[in-house]
């Protein structure tokens, strides 16, 4: 939301020329906010709503501090560890990562009665 408003004020006034934008960097945009958009209505929010749940009153502040430093571990290690992985393997990577989620969602199904 906050970028869209940013573009509105960010272009250039009447009489001044923007540069056009390419079509790929249209459709780029197009996909990060579908892909946004079914990671908002999905998994993504799920490990702060279960963390929040799972714990006690008298705890929760500790479950909740360790779920988000978790969290932001976690996704720090994926963005340092994904250019050198992309670079290396190249389109493999994704089968990787898609190989990953399917076992995941095969041990979350098999382990939710």
């Amino acid at each position: 939301m906050a970028l869209t408003l940013s573009n509105s004020w960010c272009r250039p006034s009447h009489g001044q020329s923007a540069l056009p934008l390419a079509p790929s960097s249209k459709g780029m945009a197009a996909m990060l906010y579908i892909y946004v958009c079914f990671y908002s209505m999905g998994w993504g929010p799920l490990p702060w709503v279960y963390v929040s749940d799972i714990f006690p009153t008298r705890t929760r502040h500790y479950g909740l501090a360790v779920g988000s430093g978790s969290q932001w571990l976690w996704n720090f290690v994926v963005a340092k560890v994904t250019p050198t992985l992309e670079a290396d393997l190249g389109f493999k990577l994704f089968m990787m990562f898609t190989t990953i989620n399917i076992g995941g969602m095969a041990v979350f199904s098999l382990s939710v009665n």
